[in-house]
């Protein structure tokens, strides 16, 4: 098929556009007809980095080609849309049997608040983003759940006419490449806090590699102390920090809770394919189904949220993301048991393929235990699209 058949345009564009639906049609046909599709689904990778090396390249390509574009402002690099766009971009590379980017974990964790508060910034990072040539990092594990500003381990102060200073010393560990930068919450004065987004090649920062426990050179710890950050890198207003803060706190619910499902349904099609190859028992097929029914549920009561924000249940915590950390643990335990002779007893003849099979199930888990979630309400499905909240 010739790449001009393939790339979005220019007639085609308005029409993509304000209609997500003919938007979804278009990128199945693309998909269908990617030379290359076979070559994205079979990729291996034997450590983090190189599996967001091989997604960038993807990320490129279909920004190139127009598809990632639909869903984005235009004054951001993107093609105009709706949320609807992005939804049916997940939803079409799941059904093609194509795993989507790891960029895309961030970029609906960051890029959307960024749009919100920072616009100026938004226009410069969203293209670049979206090409797959960046990646973000946050000091997110020290930002207070209080909402206490005193807490945070930087410091903002003013130095000259619109720069600051930002103290620490702070070091913390994230998973992925090196990032290109870094989103930062420091204490300001009269007890207020500011987001910074600084390069993460200032000077006053220091990256290094850490391998995780199992040797995979996964892990990346930075350090952040004495950088200096122009005025214009503030995002939202000065001292409005803790309100930028909770609008990123949000961003597992609805989109970036609605891709994190939609990857879960790519796994349990991978699944799917290694039962029907290499059998399974009766009590596990009916485990899949169970599990299967589960994550559609929990992607429509998703898809619900970004039509039109749910109430969240008491204490800060929604549905959607609890729901999210239960089916996620549900789908790492069934996949562990279906293939456990091969991710517990497998040998080095495994390859990449099986050191890949460890680490995600591994990190799903360390995800889970981490995360405060796990200490809400348990939450029920009932359906698609009825909420009904259990005490544990």
């Amino acid at each position: 098929m010739k790449e001009q058949t393939q790339t979005v345009d220019t007639a085609a564009r308005s029409e993509y556009a304000s209609e997500a639906a003919t938007f979804r049609h278009g990128f199945r046909r693309y998909l269908r007809d990617l030379g290359d599709a076979d070559q994205w689904r079979s990729a291996r990778f034997g450590n983090a980095e190189s599996v967001f090396e091989h997604d960038a390249d993807r990320m490129y390509r279909l920004y190139a080609d127009g598809w990632s574009r639909f869903g984005w402002p235009e004054w951001a690099g993107g093609f105009g849309g709706t949320q609807e766009h992005r939804m049916a971009y997940f939803d079409e590379l799941t059904r093609a049997r194509l795993p989507q980017p790891l960029q895309h974990q961030s970029l609906e964790r960051f890029l959307p608040t960024l749009i919100e508060h920072a616009p100026d910034l938004a226009a410069v990072y969203l293209p670049q983003y979206l090409r797959g040539t960046e990646w973000w990092s946050t000091n997110a594990a020290d930002w207070p759940a209080c909402g206490d500003p005193t807490t945070l381990a930087i410091s903002a102060l003013a130095a000259g006419r619109d720069n600051v200073i930002l103290r620490g010393p702070q070091t913390w560990s994230y998973i992925g490449p090196n990032p290109t930068q870094l989103m930062l919450l420091a204490k300001t004065e009269h007890g207020a806090a500011s987001m910074f987004l600084v390069s993460a090649a200032a000077p006053g920062s220091a990256i290094r590699r850490v391998p995780a426990a199992g040797g995979r050179p996964d892990i990346v710890e930075v350090t952040v102390n004495h950088l200096r950050v122009a005025g214009s890198r503030v995002i939202g207003d000065v001292g409005a920090g803790l309100s930028v803060m909770q609008r990123i706190s949000l961003a597992p619910r609805g989109l970036g809770c609605y891709a994190d499902l939609s990857k879960l349904l790519f796994d349990l099609g991978l699944l799917r394919e290694a039962m029907a190859t290499h059998g399974s028992s009766q009590g596990q097929r009916q485990r899949f189904a169970q599990v299967y029914v589960d994550v559609v549920s929990a992607q429509a009561l998703a898809s619900e949220t970004i039509r039109a924000e749910a109430p969240q249940l008491p204490g800060g915590a929604d549905v959607e993301t609890i729901l999210l950390r239960q089916v996620r643990q549900r789908v790492s335990d069934l996949i562990l048991d279906v293939g456990r002779s091969h991710i517990i007893r497998g040998t080095n003849a495994g390859g990449e393929s099986l050191g890949s099979a460890r680490a995600d199930w591994w990190y799903s888990r360390a995800a889970d235990a981490a995360h405060p979630a796990r200490r809400q309400p348990h939450v029920g499905l009932d359906g698609h699209s009825s909420r009904k909240v259990q005490q544990p």
